[in-house]
């Protein structure tokens, strides 16, 4: 936040205030980008596309343009909006700020006409995608989530009470019938393909389900150095097919 705010300022000193609005959605999705892929500094989370999760068709466009669109398009929305209330404030006989070349009429109409035509089109984008009907097979599909606290998960003491709580959750999604189960990112107390026991107490379960499950373990410690010669995290996901066999299994790429 403190860099956009440093380069806009930069860019409105030198250029106005126009040149800077439209600016505003360029430099804040370049740096979200830089943010995201700094390395082992690189930290994905928090851009200003996440907040519209909750409205499908705002985010379509993610499917042509990723998560940076939506974030081009919000700080685009907010940009001329600032411009807006900038430009009323330095015709207010009230408020005299001393601006450096306030923004012009024309600033304005053109920042707010880009504005609105992208929003428009953004929207009718969203309104076609979601109006076609779904494709494909459907499946029912049960995600369970125990809220094991961080500290107990592995501690070695609570390996049988994080077993049966998500034997015991799989159980009452099984009612439903699903023909896949989830389990969340490392919930099991151990390395599932090395530690015997704890894969046929697993493999027993989905017998016993007799459905697909998808199941968060580790079979790396983290920061171990044969996980580091193959870039990958410890976190891992598994995918089990009705009869206990893995049928393949996720890396995670980078951690958190």
């Amino acid at each position: 936040l403190g860099i956009f705010g440093v380069l806009l300022s930069l860019i409105r000193k030198r250029c106005g205030l126009t040149f800077a609005g439209f600016a505003a959605p360029f430099i804040w999705v370049s740096l979200e980008y830089i943010r995201s892929n700094m390395g082992f500094m690189a930290f994905p989370y928090a851009w200003l596309g996440y907040t519209q999760h909750a409205y499908p068709l705002v985010i379509q466009i993610a499917s042509v343009a990723g998560a940076y669109g939506v974030s081009f398009l919000l700080a685009l929305v907010n940009s001329a909006i600032a411009a807006f209330v900038l430009s009323l404030l330095y015709r207010s006989k009230n408020i005299n700020p001393r601006p450096n070349r306030p923004i012009s009429n024309r600033g304005l109409v053109s920042m707010a006409g880009v504005a609105a035509f992208l929003t428009i089109l953004t929207m009718c984008y969203g309104i076609m995608v979601v109006s076609r009907p779904p494709i494909g097979e459907k499946l029912r599909v049960s995600v369970v989530q125990g809220n094991i606290e961080q500290a107990k998960k592995w501690d070695r003491s609570y390996r049988n009470y994080i077993l049966e709580m998500y034997e015991e959750l799989s159980r009452e999604a099984s009612k439903d019938q699903p023909r896949l189960i989830m389990w969340p990112e490392a919930a099991t107390p151990g390395f599932v393909l090395s530690d015997i026991a704890l894969q046929k107490r697993i493999v027993g379960l989905v017998r016993e389900m007799n459905t697909y499950f998808l199941i968060g373990s580790a079979e790396y410690p983290k920061f171990d150095k044969e996980a580091a010669k193959l870039k990958i995290s410890g976190n891992t996901a598994l995918f089990f097919s009705p009869d206990g066999k893995v049928l393949g299994q996720y890396l995670k790429i980078r951690l958190l």
